[in-house]
């Protein structure tokens, strides 16, 4: 049921530049998951509470709106539904379609009793939510597709959903958007010898003609050409190109808007793989420039030596742990949060060290990365994306930035860039933030 929150002011802004006004953040709404089995507070002793609430999906109306009876306060319209979802899985595990009136959750691990002391147990199931009411989301009878489903997305079409799994010999699964109830298609990762190999993320290609698959076991991400069949008009994948390898742990993929690369974060390690040590391997990030050939002309020019390649333009090293990544609506700039050591406090790490967060610019011509700018976060960052019109970033943050927030936050970030001579790049933070509650994690999305 709809309610209304509060904001809470986070930091100051400088007095040269005009403070971000709440209205200012374009879209229709934004989701983000919240995992009820995970603290967020810098000085417990533990990363895993007891269950004191239900995993949640909140969804916060655009444009929020300034409050009448304060000028440091603002109130908007945001909604909860309870279902299930997990930070310990990668950022994939939420997608809404095409015309945003469906989003699907999913939930790669289970919940710890009571006491929080028995093992996290493997999920199996996907939770379709309507949104045709933003203010009234419904959380819809779950779908089992199969072993820990940690990624999901939806065809361009509209018309399928794609779900990563851990399911030996099945671990991509297809449903139909509006016929959840049948059976989901499984398919096989073709062109892959390990037939017990892990999905790790998933992403469609904007003309829906491909997939992407990354694989955090193997450092490597395959790529499928999907048709629907002429004989039975039934889903098929076919392989398109050799695996790519990539750097340790891919966790988070996204095709740039034009098609033409796939960016892809690598956390150092595998994603099944326990927090990253003080002194842990960094992460990165890859470039990888997509082939224009697709897989038919492959199999009628393979006498005169046609190939698929996918390229890798570029890799980049991050912070420990990047768990989130954005692309801007005109393909130009990326966005990526890493936890950094701010992973440590759950083994009594210091008070106070938190993440970070990176704005890059990508060359369409040539596949390269640059750095435009780094801040440093006093919260957990754990998923984000731009704003509609590319003007902000949102900031899903597992702990928030002041110990008087609630456990965590949505952040807002205002891009600005100085015109010449200096063309540099800042991100300002708002002074203000949405209290979501527990354990926001993974995508955030904005509609």
């Amino acid at each position: 049921m709809a309610s209304l929150l509060g904001g809470c002011e986070t930091v100051d802004t400088p007095q040269a530049l005009a403070p971000i006004e709440p209205g200012d953040i374009s879209g229709r709404y934004v989701l983000v998951m919240g995992d009820a089995d995970m603290r967020s507070v810098a000085r417990e002793s533990s990363l895993f509470s007891p269950r004191a609430e239900r995993d949640h999906l909140t969804v916060i109306g655009l444009p929020i709106a300034a409050s009448t009876a304060s000028s440091q306060r603002w109130t908007t319209r945001v909604a909860q539904v309870p279902v299930g979802s997990s930070v310990l899985g990668p950022p994939g595990a939420i997608a809404v379609t095409p015309d945003g009136t469906r989003a699907y959750i999913c939930e790669p691990f289970g919940s710890r009793d009571a006491e929080g002391t028995s093992a996290v147990p493997a999920g199996n199931l996907v939770t379709p939510i309507d949104l045709k009411d933003p203010a009234k989301p419904v959380a819809e009878r779950p779908i089992a597709v199969g072993r820990s489903p940690v990624s999901v997305d939806v065809h361009p079409g509209g018309k399928y959903v794609a779900v990563g799994t851990a399911e030996r010999g099945q671990q991509i699964a297809l449903l139909r958007v509006g016929a959840e109830s049948d059976k989901p298609l499984a398919f096989p990762l073709l062109g892959i010898e390990d037939e017990a190999a892990e999905v790790g993320a998933l992403a469609w290609h904007p003309t829906g003609r491909y997939l992407a698959v990354a694989l955090p076991t193997m450092d490597k991400v395959a790529f499928y050409e999907f048709e629907l069949s002429k004989e039975n008009g039934l889903p098929a994948l076919a392989e398109w190109g050799a695996p790519v390898p990539v750097p340790s742990g891919p966790a988070a993929i996204r095709f740039t808007p034009d098609g033409k690369h796939l960016l892809v974060t690598c956390v150092g390690r595998s994603s099944g793989a326990t927090l990253p040590s003080d002194d842990g391997p960094e992460g990165a990030i890859a470039v990888i420039a997509l082939s224009r050939l697709p897989s038919e002309s492959t199999k009628r020019g393979t006498s005169l030596g046609v190939t698929i390649e996918h390229p890798v333009t570029d890799t980049q090293s991050l912070g420990q742990m990047p768990e989130g990544l954005a692309i801007s609506p005109d393909g130009t700039s990326v966005a990526v949060a890493s936890w950094k050591r701010a992973a440590m406090f759950a083994v009594g790490g210091e008070a106070g060290v938190g993440g970070e967060l990176r704005l890059l610019s990508l060359d369409a011509a040539t596949g390269k990365l640059t750095e435009l700018t780094r801040l440093v976060l006093a919260g957990i960052p754990t998923g984000l994306s731009f704003d509609a019109r590319g003007q902000h970033l949102l900031v899903a943050q597992l702990r928030a930035a002041e110990a008087t927030a609630l456990d965590g936050e949505l952040a807002f970030f205002r891009i600005e860039r100085a015109a010449a001579p200096s063309l540099t790049v800042t991100l300002t933070p708002a002074d203000f933030a949405v209290g979501v509650g527990v354990g926001p994690h993974g995508n955030v999305i904005v509609r």
